[in-house]
């Protein structure tokens, strides 16, 4: 996993494709739903936090509809703990071999 500091307001999280869904899968596996229940806690505690955007890969390197499916369960995953859907991007299909999520406080 790897994370990083955009600017005051703004990080990334991007998490390998291996942690996160099994070949052909779209099911969120253990490793990536112990980080999204950390990003779903975080965002409950603050409100004005969302996730901008939200990706996540299919198993070649081209994006997929496996992958439009994987980034629709990992919406899904942060809603089902408690995220409200309006602090969430519309989930995306990416060609880039990790989940990422851009989180920060947008400006009022």
């Amino acid at each position: 996993m790897r994370i990083e500091q955009r600017n005051e307001d703004w990080f990334t999280v991007e998490v390998p494709r291996e942690f996160c869904f099994d070949a052909g899968r779209a099911t969120v596996k253990p490793p990536l739903a112990a980080v999204l229940d950390k990003v779903a806690l975080s965002l409950q505690r603050k409100p004005a936090a969302r996730v901008e955007a939200l990706a996540a890969p299919g198993d070649a390197t081209t994006a997929s509809p496996l992958a439009q499916q994987r980034a629709d369960n990992v919406r899904k995953h942060l809603i089902a703990r408690g995220v409200s859907s309006r602090q969430l991007g519309p989930p995306t299909a990416t060609s880039v071999p990790a989940v990422q999520l851009r989180i920060g406080v947008a400006e009022p």
